[in-house]
């Protein structure tokens, strides 16, 4: 997970990587928290973070995600879940989704400065192949 280390934002915690491929019906992922984020306070914690997004769904999503979902420890978790209900956790993780912007100094300069918002995403780059 190299991309944990050079990637960077103010709003980064978590680096999800995910593979498809490696058993039928099933992805595998691994999180690692982004070294921009540690030592932030409070500390990020990937379990809590990974249970919190999935505690968003109003129906049955925790308990079909099972127990080998966000397995490991509070700075390296992962797990191995259903084809349909990691793709259910996906979307409540907003991934792809543009900010709410809240009007800070920042989203002012950009917008005076007429700056373009970036388009070479990792969502974009890595997005699956249909």
């Amino acid at each position: 997970m190299n991309q944990a280390s050079h990637l960077k934002s103010k709003y980064l915690e978590i680096v999800m990587v995910a593979n498809y491929g490696y058993l039928p019906g099933k992805v595998n992922f691994s999180c690692r928290i982004a070294r921009c984020a540690r030592g932030r306070d409070p500390p990020v914690n990937i379990i809590e973070s990974l249970k919190a997004v999935a505690d968003l769904d109003t129906n049955d999503l925790v308990k079909r995600l099972g127990e080998s979902f966000a397995r490991g420890h509070k700075e390296a978790s992962g797990g191995i879940v259903g084809t349909e209900e990691f793709e259910e956790l996906w979307k409540l993780m907003g991934v792809g989704e543009k900010p709410e912007t809240k009007g800070g100094e920042e989203d002012k300069a950009v917008k005076k400065k007429g700056m373009a918002t970036q388009k070479n995403t990792l969502s974009n780059y890595f997005g699956k192949k249909e």
